[in-house]
Formats: structure tokens, sequence, C-alpha cells
């Protein structure tokens, strides 16, 4: 068997410039990562799409906090957001009229909404104002908190009925 060894063909010299371009065309290809879908956010399941409304969610309240505390809320989107509220108040009462049944019925018989109402006591489409917070305030009785529990005086929170109970026994 006989081999026959040729010499190779010269390579072409290249020149610096076309061997950086060649590695950046290389890098680009290892990079790019496959596209999430457009009705998941940008992720690639349900996982991504929830992790994603969070951050987002968080991402706004941040944004919130900054412009409210720079007082830029109050200034410039308040305004905006009261007129709209303005204008589109009668389309929400008239939508209202139709939905409290429902949602009376719901309050009533599936959950009670009573023990967080206190978080949102400042609103202020109830009373047409234009301001951020509404200027009612409330006295809270924190009374309670100064005594002690196990000195409490049983006999200071008698009814009339308890009263005329205790004479006669």
């Amino acid at each position: 068997m006989k081999k026959t060894i040729g010499k190779k063909p010269e390579e072409e010299k290249k020149s610096a410039a076309e061997i950086a371009e060649e590695e950046d065309e290389e890098n680009e290809e290892d990079e790019e990562e496959p596209e999430g879908k457009w009705y998941y956010l940008g992720g690639n399941s349900v996982g991504e799409l929830i992790l994603n409304i969070i951050a987002l969610g968080i991402a706004g309240v941040m944004l919130f906090n900054f412009l409210y505390a720079k007082g830029w809320w109050q200034k410039f989107f308040q305004p905006v957001l009261d007129w709209l509220l303005h204008i589109s108040w009668p389309l929400l009462s008239f939508v209202g009229n139709f939905l409290n049944p429902g949602w009376m019925w719901f309050t009533g018989n599936v959950y009670d909404f009573r023990h967080v109402a206190f978080m949102f006591e400042n609103l202020t489409a109830a009373n047409h104002s234009n301001v951020s917070l509404s200027t009612h305030v409330r006295v809270n009785d924190t009374s309670f908190l100064n005594q002690d529990p196990y000195k409490q005086n049983i006999f200071t929170d008698f009814t009339e009925e308890d009263q005329e109970f205790s004479k006669y026994n």
C-alpha cells in the first residue's frame, strides 16, 4: 500500500479584522437564548409568567413610593387620575348599579371584608375631594394597651341589667 503525502495548500492569510469578526460571530451564536412566548410576558412557562407579574408589581410599588416621596405623584399624577375618575364616574356608577346586588350577596354570604376596611378609609372617591389623603382623622382608643391584663377590674364593665341582677344576689 502506498501513501502519498502532498503539501497542504497554503491558507490565505487573514487580516486581524477578519479574524476578530469571525470570533464575534461565533460568540453571538453561542450567547443567543431562545425567546419566550409573548403570551407568557417573555417567559417560557406559566411559572415565569407568574414571577414576571410579581417582579413588575414590586417594581410598580417601588416606582410609586419613589414618586410619592419626591412629591411628583401628588403634583403630576394625582390630578390626572382625579380627572379620569371624574370623567368615568357616570360609567362606573352605571356598571356599579348592576354589580352591587351580587357584591352585597358575596360580602354577606361568602367573605366579609369589614376586617380589612380600615386599610381603605382614606379613599377619596366617595367624598369627591381633590386630595390624595382624606382630612378626616380617626381617633383610636388604645387605653386598653396600658392596662395590666392580670389585674383587671371585672366589675367596671357592668351593664344596667348586670347591676340590677347583682342587687338581688
